[in-house]
């Protein structure tokens, strides 16, 4: 899911070193999801000198249910 990889992205971005890209990412697919709209909620959960690992949740607007669930390491 390409929104996952770009919310995780955006939450490294808070860091003014320039990262190399995405390194790892896996997807868990909780639930069925089509024509609804998503909230991505990433959350950095370790930024190191060389990479960061960040988990971010996607999340039904309409029922609140959790959609899917990404994990990233981003390397810098």
């Amino acid at each position: 899911m390409a929104g996952i990889d770009t919310a995780s992205g955006l939450a490294t971005g808070t860091s003014d070193r320039v990262g190399k890209g995405t390194v790892y990412q896996h997807t868990h697919f909780v639930s069925p999801a089509a024509n609804d709209d998503y909230r991505f909620e990433a959350i950095v959960k370790s930024f190191r000198s060389s990479r960061a690992y960040v988990e971010c949740d996607v999340v039904s607007v309409t029922t609140g249910e959790l959609v899917a669930l990404g994990v990233s390491e981003f390397a810098f």
